[in-house]
């Protein structure tokens, strides 16, 4: 009865070794690390010894000391091929050699191969059951294995082949960046050259315009004197499109000579240029402390002097008040310019900055319609942003970044005190 009991103990610790090897093998996922915890473990499980483990692609995962000396490996390895093993568990016809056994290792998901071991003597019955439970075990853990790596190599080559696509889909996208870049390059020179073809007659034609207005306005009837006004008309509006075309073409061919940049002095000299308007129309001119900024002076001069003047130029029935402010981002400078004109209405508010777009029509407000294209240009070339939106007492207010100098590979840009503006205008 003792003897019962302990056999009974040993097979159920030979059990629970079997389930915490059958974790460890799951968690592996490596089919030759499987094979040597199954071929470690056939010695503490049972009273055999390993012969080796064949695999089902035809080669040995592991071989064990306990080969007979009688059978070589090839002999061994055409007895075990013959056999095919893929039921139950079968003995080995080894003259001489004890007792030889071969368990195949398959699961429900496909066959991993067989698990051959030796002993002296047959063992007994409990210790049989534990190696075809471990050479089972160990062909779930195998097959599932072989299986994790098919996914993932299916995986792999499916990430491959989505990456070739994505390769191929990004230069086919560069090719059409770059041949949409040339031919809106063209499209631009062709508008330039155009331009400036156009200019010659055009100014003939404004001369003769011109000597048609002053040699035979009110000589003839009214008719006649408002189509010379019109003629007259056509050929100026004309004339400040062509040019519109001309300086939007170089605002983005010229070269962007970046520097530090007093942008107060940027301020007053717009307010220098604009001074007859600005004393006409009764305007102040408000101009917080401004910052040095890294930016083309000419450029970022003209932008700013473009804001000014259409503050002045569409303003409301009030004398235009503009104030021009700066606000510290984290990766550079915003400068505003507030106006309390006729505002912009929600619709216009982002097609204002399009070639020949004006939010107001012709009446009473001459141009072109390029002038904040330009703006958007220079300022998209100096890597920021402009946009407007309505200003709380009425009017708008125009906004633009402009990176700083530690941004642009140089030093931190700074906040200087103003310096007083020209006649016409103010400082806050």
């Amino acid at each position: 009865m003792s003897d019962d009991l302990g056999r009974l103990r040993a097979q159920l610790s030979s059990l629970q070794s079997l389930l915490t090897l059958s974790r460890i093998m799951g968690d592996s996922g490596d089919e030759r690390r499987i094979a040597e915890l199954a071929g470690s473990a056939v010695p503490s499980l049972s009273c055999c010894r390993l012969v080796g483990i064949r695999l089902a692609d035809g080669g040995w995962a592991l071989l064990g000391p306990a080969a007979p000396p009688e059978l070589g490996l090839g002999d061994l390895t055409d007895v075990v091929d013959r056999l095919g093993l893929r039921g139950g568990a079968v003995t080995l016809p080894v003259s001489g050699a004890g007792w030889v056994r071969a368990y195949p290792m398959a699961s429900s998901a496909g066959h991993a191969g067989v698990l051959v071991v030796a002993a002296a003597v047959e063992p007994p019955a409990e210790e049989r059951f534990v190696l075809q439970a471990l050479a089972q075990q160990t062909g779930v853990a195998m097959v599932n294995a072989r299986l994790q790596a098919d996914e993932r190599a299916a995986a792999m080559r499916a990430l491959r082949r989505h990456s070739e696509a994505l390769e191929a889909a990004n230069a086919d996208l560069g090719r059409s960046n770059r041949t949409l870049a040339e031919t809106n390059a063209e499209l631009e020179r062709l508008a330039y050259v155009t331009s400036h073809h156009l200019s010659e007659p055009l100014r003939s034609i404004t001369g003769f315009a011109q000597l048609l207005e002053r040699g035979y306005r009110h000589r003839l009837d009214a008719r006649a004197d408002e189509a010379i006004g019109f003629i007259v008309d056509g050929v100026a509006r004309m004339h400040a499109t062509l040019q519109g075309v001309v300086a939007y073409y170089e605002a983005g061919q010229a070269p962007l000579r970046r520097c530090p940049v007093d942008a107060h002095a940027l301020v007053e000299q717009a307010a220098a240029a604009l001074a007859p308007t600005i004393a006409a129309t009764g305007a102040t001119v408000a101009c917080d402390p401004l910052p040095r900024l890294d930016a083309d002076p000419d450029q970022l001069g003209l932008v700013l002097r473009t804001l000014v003047a259409n503050a002045l130029k569409f303003r409301g029935e009030a004398a235009p008040r503009i104030h021009v402010g700066a606000t510290r981002e984290p990766d550079g400078w915003r400068l505003s310019v507030a106006d309390n004109g006729v505002g912009v209405e929600p619709a216009h508010r982002e097609r204002i900055f399009r070639m020949f777009h004006r939010a107001h029509g012709h009446g009473g407000h001459p141009g072109s319609g390029v002038s904040l294209a330009i703006c958007l240009r220079v300022v998209q070339r100096h890597g920021g942003r402009i946009w407007v939106e309505p200003h709380p007492e009425g009017g708008s207010v125009f906004h633009l970044t402009v990176p700083d100098r530690q941004h642009a590979g140089g030093s931190k840009a700074s906040v200087q005190e103003p310096l007083p503006l020209l006649p016409g205008a103010r400082r806050s």
